[in-house]
């Protein structure tokens, strides 16, 4: 952080929803202007490239994969898929950072969503994932930070690697995705 620059992270202790202090346009600007970070860093995390991996596993591979992150993100994903990649025809990646934190899609039919980190930075998430629902998304995976998690609740106070500041907008503990996601068209 620049020197003078100073961020309020307020928590709704009811909902899980954690959200930067500052007017929603003040909110989206900063996000979109400040110096991005590698948005796959957590798939790095052996755990991480693991429970996806399994998910991407679990059903039928879908032929049209949409990737909502920086390139590298898409990459990552493209590696999992990589042993199964016969069955998938298509690959393409948005990164809402480019877009002024909008999800903009070029097709109009995807089989699955994979939204890497990314939920945070989006100026209206629900609105974003519900965008994906009208592509024909059946199926969505959100890869995030998780604000109840251990390491969080011990750093949480100026010292926890999720907050990415201030680049995100919202962080969202477990029980606080699946409000948004059902708002969106989304079963759980």
């Amino acid at each position: 952080l620049r020197r003078g620059d100073g961020f309020i992270v307020l928590h709704c202790e009811a909902c899980g929803v954690a959200y930067l202090g500052r007017r929603s346009s003040d909110h989206v600007r900063a996000a979109n202007d400040a110096a991005h970070t590698d948005t796959c860093a957590m798939l790095r995390h052996r755990g991480a490239r693991k429970l996806l991996r399994r998910e991407l596993r679990k059903r039928s591979l879908p032929a049209r994969v949409l990737v909502i992150g920086d390139v590298a993100a898409a990459r990552s994903v493209a590696t999992l898929l990589h042993d199964r990649s016969a069955a998938v025809s298509t690959l393409e990646h948005i990164d809402p950072s480019s877009t002024g934190g909008r999800i903009e899609a070029r097709d109009s039919h995807y089989d699955l969503a994979i939204v890497i980190d990314e939920v945070g930075s989006l100026a209206d998430p629900v609105q974003a994932l519900a965008t994906l629902r009208r592509l024909g998304c059946a199926r969505l995976i959100l890869v995030m930070d998780n604000f109840d998690a251990r390491s969080c609740r011990v750093f949480r106070g100026r010292h926890w690697v999720g907050y990415d500041f201030p680049r995100r907008l919202y962080w969202f503990e477990p029980r606080a995705v699946h409000p948004p996601v059902q708002r969106a068209g989304f079963d759980v």
